[in-house]
């Protein structure tokens, strides 16, 4: 895994997704960091997932917003992901709730958020 930090917006991103079993990169970020330009209703534990697997801008139209919770549902944003894949996005939230939980309230860095990410198993049958 790789991390990449958005200098102009303070958000974290999630490179190389096949260790994580994503298909898709996506974005963590600290609440305090939604306090910047993103409307009241949508300030809530959240990632954000991105359509597009090359030249990825966090806050385009090409990303959505996951909520952090045991069943996510997308908060915001349209989904271009097959319904698969959104599947798989979605049950890696549900394993990492608690992970992404604390890192989201300020509990850890991102150093410790990666430590602690689980991959999702994708099994071939």
């Amino acid at each position: 895994m790789e991390l990449f930090r958005d200098e102009e917006w303070s958000g974290y991103l999630i490179e190389s997704c096949h260790p994580l079993g994503l298909p898709s990169i996506v974005f963590t970020y600290p609440a305090r960091y939604l306090e910047i330009d993103v409307p009241q209703h949508l300030r809530v534990p959240s990632i954000l997932v991105s359509n597009r697997l090359d030249d990825v801008i966090i806050w385009s139209d090409d990303n959505f917003m996951v909520s952090i919770t045991e069943h996510p549902i997308i908060l915001d944003g349209q989904c271009k992901l097959s319904p698969s894949e959104l599947a798989l996005v979605c049950r890696w939230v549900s394993i990492n709730q608690v992970v992404l939980m604390v890192h989201y309230e300020g509990g850890t860095d991102t150093c410790d958020l990666y430590d602690d990410l689980k991959p999702l198993v994708v099994l071939n049958r």
